[in-house]
């Protein structure tokens, strides 16, 4: 990322001796912070407060672990809640989509996670998750509102709509209107 031109980044590992052999190799860097923390438990760091968080190899590591999907959701939130509205949180994992996205979709987690497979990588895919503002929030919300009304609106009038046709015509054939609830 510096090699990018970024000079704002904070690099964190739960290792110290791993910190200490990065900031040994990164001597001749400006812009870059050092710290030892956990990524499930960053009490140290205020909310919104990264533009992006890029992770490869933390979630997977924590999947292998004792707490296993636990762990990985608990580092999900820590990084939601220090990530800023719009920001962008990269996930690099060996991980299939499904066997990581409920994680990603977690209760309480604010953003919306996209799939990239990196193709001819052996399974290798990017989770690229977005923080929702808060008025997409809102909206987002109203709009789940809508939505449960209008499905039950459809379904009031699907359920007429078959009755009167098959008392008319006979059975009508299934496939003449879906509606994915």
């Amino acid at each position: 990322m510096h090699a990018l031109g970024y000079r704002c980044i904070t690099a964190m590992d739960i290792s110290a001796t791993a910190i200490g052999l990065m900031q040994a190799g990164d001597q001749d860097k400006e812009g870059i912070e050092y710290m030892v923390g956990d990524a499930r438990k960053m009490d140290s760091l205020p909310d919104n407060l990264f533009d992006g968080i890029f992770d490869k190899g933390c979630a997977d590591s924590l999947i292998c672990g004792y707490r296993t999907t636990d762990d990985v959701v608990d580092m999900f939130h820590e990084c939601c809640r220090v990530l800023r509205p719009s920001g962008v949180f990269l996930c690099v994992s060996h991980g299939a989509p499904d066997a990581r996205m409920h994680m990603f979709e977690h209760e309480g987690l604010q953003w919306l996670t996209n799939v990239i497979p990196i193709h001819g990588s052996e399974g290798l895919n990017v989770y690229v998750s977005t923080k929702w503002t808060q008025e997409e929030i809102e909206a987002a919300e109203r709009q789940r509102l809508d939505d449960i009304e209008s499905t039950i609106s459809m379904r009031t009038r699907s359920t007429t709509f078959s009755h009167s046709t098959r008392s008319r015509r006979g059975i009508m054939h299934q496939n003449r209107i879906v509606y994915a609830m």
